[in-house]
């Protein structure tokens, strides 16, 4: 009896790192039911996250907590006095509060809904490439070394709200489906301001899709911002004239202290090496560009429009980095489209490694994180895992 007891243990403690293997098998042989699994995996991952108590979730776990007391009165008021344009994941913590449903339910949907919509597209992309296996499971990886992890476990919303525009992109452009598109867009807008970006680059493309030249000489005069400093950005931008909610946001993302700054004024290179793993994919992507920008597809319009849109804010760090989020999205999933054509490997090979930066970054980052959240009895046991309870006594501090 001793000893059965001892093997169980050892299976519910050994059964995560067994079943990783196994998933990563039966995606190699083009498994779907393994590509879902894998999503679910981010959602256990977002389940025990524990955040920094400056981190976006860490908000998220005070407002549920604040709003178990609340009515539905209570909480449009609450909107009202915190100038909240963008409400959608709010409304559901105060959903989730009402039902009485702990919060990393919410966090572990909204997270596998995120991760399987960009796993979603893939399969979109790929179901008519014929890939070997081989080929197949690379073109699996890039898209899955494209998560930033800091941001998908620590910002959530975002990175929610970017499902939407990619949903909506999708289903506008390349089905044809307008009116569908629209509504994604609104659900994005109100997820998260920043998607606002997006709505105009959609109608560009939706009225304008074959203007391959306009989309090219766009991309290339974008990178003029690369010279300017950010108080010009700024200045410029402030003429868009923000109200409410928006314009408070605006002004903290703006003009609040980025990462070169911050390293620059703690005499610390940390920071900057950390922005840069974190875009050195998007050099290669320019110029992996550039080397072809003789080739046409809507789908390279769409990439060559985002870049452009998003390399207006370079001089900007913190919003840079964080729209690139979305273009790296569309930039993997374009290098899988155009491998069909060309049946080269280079290309995904040499992102595939540039990503790695990124993943080991986010390692370092996220580093007392994931012993505090991952490395405990909960989180190594199958079992346990839906006993564990995160609440702000649990934050981190430091």
């Amino acid at each position: 009896m001793k000893e059965d007891k001892l093997a169980k243990t050892v299976f519910f403690i050994a059964s995560p790192f067994l079943t990783l293997p196994t998933i990563l098998c039966g995606i190699y042989k083009k498994s779907q039911f393994s590509i879902l699994l894998m999503v679910f995996i981010f959602g256990f991952l977002s389940y025990l996250y524990i955040p920094t108590v400056s981190n976006d979730r860490a908000r998220y776990f005070e407002m549920f907590v604040e709003f178990q007391r609340f009515d539905f009165k209570d909480f449009i008021t609450y909107l009202g006095a915190h100038n909240r344009p963008d409400f959608i994941l709010h409304f559901l913590v105060y959903l989730t509060a009402s039902l009485g449903l702990p919060l990393q339910l919410l966090l572990f949907g909204v997270t596998s809904f995120t991760v399987g919509t960009c796993f979603y597209l893939f399969n979109k992309v790929t179901e008519n490439l014929n890939l070997t296996n081989k080929s197949f499971f690379l073109c699996f990886l890039i898209v899955l070394f494209s998560f930033s992890l800091d941001h998908l476990l620590s910002g959530t919303r975002f990175y929610f709200g970017a499902a939407w525009v990619l949903l909506a992109f999708y289903n506008g452009l390349f089905k044809g489906n307008h009116l569908r598109a629209i509504l994604l867009l609104i659900v994005a807008l109100f997820t998260h301001f920043s998607s606002a970006l997006f709505i105009p680059l959609y109608f560009i493309l939706y009225y304008f899709p074959r203007n391959y030249n306009f989309y090219k000489f766009f991309f290339l005069t974008s990178f003029i911002a690369f010279l300017l400093p950010k108080d010009i950005i700024v200045s410029v931008l402030s003429l868009l004239d923000f109200s409410g909610g928006y314009a408070a946001k605006a002004e903290l993302y703006l003009e609040k202290q980025d990462f070169v700054q911050r390293g620059i004024a703690e005499g610390s290179s940390n920071y900057i090496l950390v922005y840069f793993f974190s875009i050195a994919w998007s050099i290669f992507a320019y110029l992996y560009l550039i080397y072809t920008i003789r080739r046409k597809s809507l789908f390279r319009n769409l990439l060559l429009l985002s870049f452009a849109a998003v390399n207006l804010f370079y001089p900007v760090t913190n919003v840079y980095s964080r729209y690139l989020i979305v273009v790296k999205i569309i930039f993997v999933l374009l290098l899988i489209y155009e491998y069909r054509e060309k049946r080269s490997l280079k290309p995904i090979f040499i992102t595939l490694g540039l990503l790695t930066l990124n993943i080991v970054s986010n390692f370092i980052v996220l580093r007392n994180n994931i012993e505090a959240s991952y490395l405990t009895k909960y989180s190594l046991s199958s079992f346990l895992i839906f006993f564990r309870e995160i609440t702000p006594q649990d934050f981190l501090i430091f």
